[in-house]
């Protein structure tokens, strides 16, 4: 049998009573907020599931016909939505971990296509004539133009020569290198 106090204070809730709301809210966050934790072994996350619950409670206003409906509402929503969370977090978990092979199966083929494009370059500028291999060897040290020039004892001009027939020779030793790269990248 309904007790005339719970119909009342029921009715006053499903009428959007603030005061009833809050005294509801203040009875049931903890016990609510303690039963997520057991499925979610996770105080925050638990807290969060029961204020979802809670707020959307708020938003539709259900009525109920006594306080053991309003509870099982209460409890069975709390705990569909931390089976939710659940689920969420294993596909969350599972992308992740799938991220994190692809990311270090990727870094392991960049790493060794760099190491390769490094060695074939290297290669290709040990072929070069002389001068103008010791002038792509300084530029890859960092120097610049006049630096070589004067390192070299040569003109800036022709640092610039070497630079730009050095680069036309590398481009045709190195064309196949072009294409593997456009493969990966």
């Amino acid at each position: 049998m309904l007790l005339e106090g719970e119909a009342l204070w029921l009715s006053r809730l499903s009428k959007g009573d603030n005061k009833v709301y809050e005294e509801l809210y203040s009875n049931y966050f903890f016990p609510l907020s303690s039963f997520a934790v057991k499925y979610l072994e996770n105080n925050e996350a638990a807290e969060e599931v029961v204020q979802d619950i809670f707020f959307e409670f708020w938003l539709k206003n259900p009525s109920f016909d006594n306080v053991v409906a309003l509870k099982t509402y209460f409890y069975r929503s709390v705990r569909n939505r931390c089976l939710d969370v659940l689920k969420h977090n294993k596909v969350e978990e599972k992308y992740l971990k799938e991220q994190s092979l692809k990311e270090q199966s990727d870094f392991f083929l960049h790493a060794i296509l760099e190491e390769e494009v490094y060695l074939s370059l290297r290669e290709a500028i040990d072929e070069l004539p002389e001068t103008m291999r010791e002038v792509y060897n300084l530029t890859l040290l960092g120097y610049d133009n006049s630096t070589i020039a004067d390192t070299l004892k040569i003109t800036l001009d022709a640092v610039k020569s070497y630079k730009k027939r050095g680069k036309a020779l590398l481009k045709t030793r190195l064309k196949n290198l072009f294409y593997l790269m456009f493969l990966f990248f």
